[in-house]
């Protein structure tokens, strides 16, 4: 495994020298500094810090779900991450170290982007940043103003996010928005390579705005209801319509990401020869 992992380290490389993984970037930071800018105002407004959590509440609610679902898809988006080098390596490693050197690298990205966003998240707030134990009051209004009336039933709760210890629920959003970009990453690299073209990265994009969509009104509430079986909707910590407990949720991602990897190599042993003899 010693040769895999330096396949996905320079596929790493790789990444840094492109163009989009700058343009991901640069979009994160748009989005994120956008919600800064507004606790930043309440921070002011009220003379108060504000404590450096701010990474999953914005994941958890919709907007942000919705931007860091897509950046994922774009982030994983050119799989099988192809470069002009797979000719040589096919001649010197094994396909299935190819292959799981793949793997390795989409958990490594995934890893990689999801530090990005909480560094981003907390120099947005930079100006006001305060440590503390708790939420805060500039956090608390922020996910009041942004939360008031958006529950399945139209009640207006918060939700148990805010019951969540906030240390504890940056490790668990982190954690979470890990595997699940780890899931999306794997089936987008599975399904191009299995069909060589990018069909898995329309498939996964087309279905997570669809499910995006279906989570913003409420005239789909039977479509609602189903939601908490979706891995994507796990993103959310708010849990309005969670099913399972978040050690549930996490033991179900690795299962089904070990299952779409098994499964896939099964899949795509013929085309990996194909990749590595086309170059």
């Amino acid at each position: 495994m010693r040769i895999a992992f330096k396949l996905a380290f320079n596929d790493i490389k790789r990444t840094f020298k492109t163009v989009k993984i700058y343009l991901i970037m640069i979009m994160t930071a748009f989005f994120m500094l956008e919600v800064c800018s507004v606790v930043n105002g309440i921070a002011e407004a009220r003379g108060i810090g504000v404590t450096p959590f701010l990474y999953p509440l914005f994941v958890s609610n919709w907007s942000g779900s919705l931007y860091t679902i897509l950046l994922i898809v774009v982030l994983m988006s050119d799989a099988p991450y192809e470069c002009g080098a797979e000719l040589y390596i096919g001649l010197r490693v094994k396909k299935e170290l190819w292959y799981w050197g793949k793997i390795i690298y989409i958990i490594m990205i995934a890893f990689i982007y999801q530090v990005m966003m909480v560094v981003i998240s907390v120099l947005g707030i930079i100006t006001n940043l305060t440590f503390h134990w708790k939420w805060g009051g500039a956090l608390e209004e922020y996910w009041r103003s942004v939360n008031i009336g958006i529950t399945m039933d139209g009640a207006g709760s918060l939700g148990n996010l805010l019951d969540i210890l906030p240390l504890k629920a940056v490790g668990l959003q982190f954690l979470m928005t890990v595997f699940i970009s780890v899931f999306i990453g794997c089936i987008i690299f599975i399904v191009n390579t299995a069909f060589r073209n990018f069909s898995g990265t329309m498939i996964v994009g087309i279905f997570a705005c669809l499910h995006l969509y279906f989570n913003d009104f409420q005239f789909f509430a039977v479509l609602n209801k189903l939601q908490g079986y979706v891995p994507i909707s796990w993103i959310n910590l708010q849990k309005d319509y969670g099913v399972f407990d978040y050690k549930m949720e996490i033991v179900i991602l690795s299962v089904l990401i070990i299952g779409v990897c098994a499964t896939g190599y099964c899949m795509t042993k013929k085309n990996i020869l194909r990749i590595i003899d086309n170059r």
